[in-house]
């Protein structure tokens, strides 16, 4: 009768263990399950970046398209080169203000990108936008938004061209 009481002794404390072991199981399986949710907003939030900052480079393209005079080569290109902006520079970070600062089309749409107010994008200022025009190369008009968010140690950006005809 003594073996089974010693028995008895020796499994003590076991379901305690094993409910100890469950528990934290449990707990990193609720961890992981946290960080697979942050890193999912995370990537929602840097999609909604991206399809904003697409949103506003067709804006201005499409403003490109509306405002300018057709009439002839000449006067399609003189047009065009007047939504030149910040031509100089690279990686986010571009220089020379806008070609023509009597095209008010040019200036709302910086103002509108630049507020923070208005703004859409993390960390955008004027230097990190950029239209350029080649109209060498079948009037290409190339725009670049650029931002940053806080946790982005290197600016993100977004090109696009267009040719005008």
């Amino acid at each position: 009768m003594l073996k089974p009481l010693s028995r008895l002794r020796d499994q003590s404390g076991m379901v305690l263990l094993e409910a100890l072991i469950g528990i934290l199981i449990f707990t990193i399986g609720v961890l992981g399950l946290i960080g697979l949710q942050a890193s999912t907003i995370s990537a929602a939030a840097d999609a909604q970046y991206r399809g904003e900052a697409a949103q506003l480079a067709e804006q201005i393209i499409s403003q490109v398209w509306l405002n300018t005079d057709r009439t002839s080569l000449a006067t399609l290109q003189t047009s065009i080169n007047t939504f030149r902006y910040n031509t100089t520079g690279s990686n986010c970070a571009f220089s020379g203000g806008a070609a023509d600062t009597t095209n008010t089309v040019l200036s709302a749409w910086v103002t509108s990108v630049t507020s923070t107010a208005a703004t859409r994008l993390p960390g955008t200022a004027s230097g990190m936008l950029q239209v350029g025009v080649n109209t060498a190369s079948n009037n290409l008009v190339s725009v670049t938004v650029c931002w940053q968010s806080p946790k982005d140690p290197l600016p993100r950006q977004h090109v696009i061209m267009a040719n005008l005809s």
